[in-house]
């Protein structure tokens, strides 16, 4: 069987990933080391949200353009998202995604205090579903934990820093503790993983159209799937809807680094209950019996 078979051809091909990194400022060092990891070639963009004084001009896209290979702008309003490039947010604002595009906002026009990081990823989770991936690095406080959990509810991937390396560890802490975090690594690691998440094909989609374009997977190599999850939670997935089965399941294999279903499978067959996040396929399920 060849690889990405389980990825099915649709207009989501043209798109790349796009990254929300969110850090408190003393993470500004751990933004640094995860950036200065991305090569030219990676193809993805980046989005960064760093608690920044309000009341001083920022600095932070000159510091950061000094460390890595991407091309890094301060974000403007309506600025459309291209590969290859690293947005950083302005002071005062919160940033937000729609279609594709960067949206900012006076802070004073939001309610409560200013959650960047959570406004950020919950936007890109919506407007991005499976083409997200979020990040939490060092920082204080709670800030992006409810905005990395909707980029996991929506089938992106998560990642977030070690309390080893990070300066101030509550942020990324508080996301682990939530249980939506796949990832838990050195800003380096993460870097070098967000970079290879990009050329995965649950990400990467656009990819196909630079090589031979692929049938839907058959019934016959998803019927090993289908075995293997009715045993785990006693539902029969082969009348669900395919789409969600193909972004779950090619989720589960980029975080394992693996792009051929029969080898996924192979994997897991001692593992029945991690081919699917427990709480995705609960969800899963919930709909099923609904439908």
């Amino acid at each position: 069987m060849p690889n990405l078979a389980i990825i099915p051809l649709t207009n989501q091909s043209r798109s790349f990933p796009i990254v929300g990194i969110g850090a408190s400022a003393a993470g500004l060092q751990a933004v640094s080391e995860l950036l200065g990891e991305l090569s030219p070639d990676c193809t993805l963009a980046c989005l960064v949200v760093i608690h920044l004084d309000p009341d001083h001009a920022s600095s932070l896209p000159e510091i950061l353009a000094r460390r890595t290979s991407p091309q890094v702008v301060q974000a403007v309003d309506a600025m459309s998202i291209e590969m290859g490039h690293v947005y950083v947010i302005p002071p005062a604002v919160s940033m937000t995604v729609r279609d594709r595009r960067i949206r900012l906002r006076p802070r004073e026009t939001t309610m409560g205090p200013p959650i960047p990081v959570d406004d950020l990823l919950d936007s890109l989770a919506k407007d991005q579903g499976t083409n997200a991936i979020g990040v939490i690095l060092s920082g204080t406080g709670s800030d992006g934990v409810l905005g990395l959990q909707s980029v996991h509810n929506e089938g992106g991937i998560t990642l977030a820093q070690d309390e080893d390396t990070a300066a101030f560890a509550s942020m990324p802490r508080l996301a682990v503790a939530q249980g939506c975090v796949d990832l838990v690594l050195p800003p380096l690691r993460i870097g070098q993983e967000v970079c290879r998440m990009g050329m995965h094909p649950h990400l990467a989609l656009f990819r196909l159209e630079q090589s031979t374009r692929m049938a839907d997977p058959s019934e016959e190599s998803l019927r090993p799937v289908f075995r293997i999850l009715g045993s785990a939670c006693k539902v029969d997935f082969s009348h669900y809807k395919r789409g969600t089965i193909y972004r779950r399941l090619s989720r589960r294999m980029a975080l394992h680094r693996i792009s051929d279903i029969d080898d996924y499978v192979a994997l897991h067959q001692r593992a029945p209950r991690s081919l699917l996040d427990l709480d995705q396929m609960n969800m899963i399920r919930a709909n099923l019996l609904r439908a």
